[in-house]
């Protein structure tokens, strides 16, 4: 499921780790129109996960495989405790209420997430009408959006994106994948835009799922770039329990796909190196998720400290 390396820095009092997702299936059974079948990734195994590498609150992201039954999230949130860790759902536009809105706000979710880049072929009107739709149902509650999206939808919507009052996270390196940061200069310039419209946000994450090359050498530079041009906006999440095709069909349901052995200690240890500064990366960790999902301050709970990072 995931190992930690033995040089993984210390993490800062309070750091959040922005991406997660729950499985647990003999308490809460799957979608039956589900793409995929993974195995059981519990509460229990994300505390084990969180105490290997020093991280102290969490964001429970709803994975596809329960579709709109948010059980298994909201339960992971009450169990972690809400000091601790925040919710993003996934609901139907079309059925939910503002009513069971506002219960899971209660029940502390902070975002609405669409998950774009396992249906790349809608058209892009329609990836729009479903993304100003998701805006205007949640921004009252002070909510994000979050998107998982490839990055060429930022060449036709980016303009259109902008117009969002709620503000707007991308998963996953923005959908920039391998040399498609140097490569693709449209895309490039509509995500820098929105960064300068400060409310958009981008999570550093699951680089195994991005890159092209060994050591992700080829996401070094856009995260660098990034964390100079908007290091307020900046996210990092794991991806736990790394999935192993990203939601995508490769068999029958009936077997289980086994998560990815991926060295989640190393990686982190590696951006923390990109990064190379501890005033930006307690940015990255603790200040913009306490900001943007609405913890409190960090404070003496946490018996952390945060090592610099060499070059």
């Amino acid at each position: 499921m995931s190992n930690t390396s033995s040089s993984q820095q210390h993490m800062p009092p309070g750091a959040c780790d922005c991406h997660v997702h729950v499985f647990d299936p003999v308490r809460f059974p799957f979608s039956a129109s589900r793409s995929y079948t993974p195995p059981a990734a519990t509460v229990e195994d994300l505390n084990d996960f969180h105490r290997q590498l020093g991280i102290q609150r969490v964001v429970v992201v709803q994975p596809s495989c329960y579709g709109t039954d948010n059980s298994a999230m909201v339960d992971a949130i009450a169990r972690l405790g809400r000091d601790r860790a925040r919710g993003i759902a996934v609901v139907d536009l079309d059925a939910v209420t503002p009513s069971q809105l506002e219960q899971l706000h209660e029940k502390g979710v902070r975002g609405l997430r669409l998950n774009f880049a396992t249906r790349s072929d809608r058209p892009t009107g329609e990836l729009l009408e479903e993304i100003l739709r998701a805006d205007a149902s949640v921004s009252h509650l002070g909510w994000s959006v979050h998107l998982h999206v490839h990055a060429q939808l930022l060449r036709t919507l980016g303009r259109e994106l902008a117009q969002l009052t709620a503000s707007l996270v991308f998963d996953h390196f923005a959908g920039f994948k391998g040399a498609a940061w140097s490569h693709d200069a449209p895309a490039k310039r509509a995500l820098h835009a929105l960064l300068d419209g400060g409310r958009t946000y981008v999570k550093l994450s699951a680089p195994y799922r991005m890159s092209l090359q060994q050591g992700y050498a080829d996401l070094k530079d856009m995260t660098q770039e990034l964390c100079r041009a908007a290091p307020s906006r900046m996210l990092w999440g794991s991806d736990w329990p790394h999935t192993g095709r990203s939601g995508v069909r490769t068999a029958s349901l009936s077997e289980i796909e086994p998560f990815r052995d991926v060295d989640a200690g190393g990686d982190l240890n590696l951006l923390t190196q990109w990064v190379g500064d501890s005033e930006v990366c307690k940015l990255i960790f603790v200040d913009n998720p306490s900001r943007l999902f609405g913890f409190a301050e960090s404070d003496s709970r946490f018996p952390s400290t945060f090592s610099r990072s060499h070059d």
